[in-house]
């Protein structure tokens, strides 16, 4: 029995058309500047409340290793918000 050779089917690449894509709008950097911070204080808000619900409510230990994620987590958060926003750059023409 010879050896057949497989061959996937040729797909289409997507967006091929040579229509110009719309380029999206960054926000100014005042109001990225804000909601950067706004994303950050919430992760950390709800760290902090899931902290107060853990311990105080279903009275647990202090999961002492959870005090240092938390803040990270905010800090994660906030930069990964950012970073989306300056992947949308729109290269200037000279």
């Amino acid at each position: 029995m010879p050896f057949t050779k497989i061959t996937m089917p040729v797909t289409p690449e997507k967006n091929r058309s040579t229509k110009p894509t719309k380029a999206t709008k960054r926000p100014s950097h005042a109001v990225l500047f804000a909601l950067t911070w706004m994303v950050g204080l919430g992760v950390l808000a709800l760290g902090a409340a899931w902290m107060y619900w853990f311990v105080v409510i279903e009275r647990n230990d202090l999961p002492w290793g959870a005090l240092l994620l938390i803040p990270c987590v905010a800090v994660i958060a906030a930069v990964t918000f950012r970073n989306h926003f300056s992947g949308n750059q729109v290269p200037k023409k000279d």
